[in-house]
């Protein structure tokens, strides 16, 4: 999936803006799940976090979603947070543009592309697992 420049206009985003976006997505975001009360991952989440409240705003203004205040051990900081088809449309804009979570995103898609399909559940679960690995694998390459 690529964000046209058809989509992007829709969104009322150009390519600098987008890419800017992404840039920052991919330094300061995140690609989860949601878990339901069954224990089943049931959605895709995206996060970014920062303490300056003004790209964060850029991204709901962009693409919706919500800001929250998340108090950190470090501090307090912000988080904007999307799940659903909002976690769609913004990484679908970004996708072009990502690098160092380009394989998460394009995961995550395929999850929400088969959330209504019957029976699909173990794959997105496959997925989903594919996802969390990444994270732990990038999260442990950190630690030096």
């Amino acid at each position: 999936m690529q964000a046209d420049g058809v989509f992007l206009e829709l969104l009322g985003l150009d390519s600098p803006k987008a890419a800017y976006l992404a840039g920052f997505f991919d330094g300061e975001g995140s690609i989860g799940s949601c878990v339901n009360v069954n224990g089943v991952h049931s959605s895709i989440t995206i996060t970014v976090t920062n303490k300056d409240p003004r790209v964060l705003a850029i991204f709901k203004a962009s693409f919706g979603g919500n800001i929250y205040k998340n108090r950190a051990p470090l501090g307090s900081c912000l988080e904007w947070k999307a799940a659903g088809k909002q976690a769609a449309t913004t990484l679908r804009a970004m996708l072009p543009f990502l690098i160092l979570k380009k394989d998460r995103a394009e995961l995550a898609l395929a999850v929400i592309s088969i959330v209504r399909l019957r029976n699909k559940q173990p794959v997105r679960q496959a997925l989903i697992k594919q996802i969390h690995e990444i994270n732990r694998q990038s999260n442990a390459s950190l630690k030096v």
